[in-house]
């Protein structure tokens, strides 16, 4: 058996793709473990090797690892009162 770490599968995010990530100001909440906003947005490029520049919903940019984005379906973060769109495949549909 080889030592060493083990290689995870880098996080390939495309241009338009729909993300995540917790970096907003911090939330009081009842313990001391210090918490952050979750903001959505969109991938606009890359900027670096598993860097992305992401411009969040709230109109602000930032360059950011992918680690620490979480990839989300389009359809997430939408407020009530934005019709869903409608399905065209089964797969969607699911989804919806």
């Amino acid at each position: 058996m080889e030592g060493g770490r083990r290689s995870a599968p880098q996080k390939c995010l495309a241009s338009n793709q729909r993300v995540s990530g917790a970096v907003g100001n911090f939330i009081e909440g009842p313990s001391k473990q210090r918490r952050r906003e979750r903001w959505f947005g969109h991938v606009l490029r890359a900027v670096g090797e598993k860097k992305y520049l992401i411009r969040f919903d709230n109109g602000e940019e930032k360059e950011l690892p992918s680690t620490i984005l979480k990839v989300e379906h389009m359809i997430a973060s939408l407020p009530p009162d934005v019709p869903l769109p409608n399905p065209v495949t089964a797969q969607e549909e699911a989804i919806l």
